[in-house]
This record gives C-alpha cells, sequence and structure tokens, in this order.
C-alpha cells in the first residue's frame, strides 16, 4: 500500500495452517486438500517442506492422496 512492501505467509506457511485445520477439524479435509492442491501448484513451493508438515502432524497418508491426485 502507497508503494511500500508488506509482509505475506509463504504458500508453505498457509499449507502448514490448512494441516494443522484439518488435525483440528477432520470434516474440513477435502476442502483444505483441495486449496493445498492449488498451492502446491505455485512455483517454487518446498514440497518437502510440505511433507514434513503432514509427517508431524501425523497425517502422511493425506499427503500421500495428494501425490495420487486425491
Amino acid at each position: 500500500p502507497g508503494g511500500r512492501p508488506i509482509a505475506v505467509p509463504r504458500p508453505e506457511h498457509l499449507i502448514a495452517m490448512k494441516v494443522h485445520a484439518m488435525r483440528n477439524a477432520p470434516d474440513r479435509t477435502w476442502q483444505e486438500l483441495a486449496d493445498i492442491a492449488y498451492l502446491l501448484r505455485l512455483d517454487g513451493v518446498n514440497r518437502d517442506e510440505v511433507k514434513r508438515y503432514f509427517e508431524r502432524a501425523d497425517l502422511l497418508e493425506r499427503w500421500h492422496a495428494l501425490e495420487r491426485g486425491f
């Protein structure tokens, strides 16, 4: 705004929040996965970092579903 730079979250951070939301509200899983799939298509997203978020949340099976195109 006004020519000043502003900080915005990286796609990986948005994905981390969505993984957290899935873990805490499983009924949101499919919408969150759709959003994550979109974010993963952005250039430069670190897929290894994203996979670690799924591992830490004990949701690795959801990561594999994304890789298969759920």
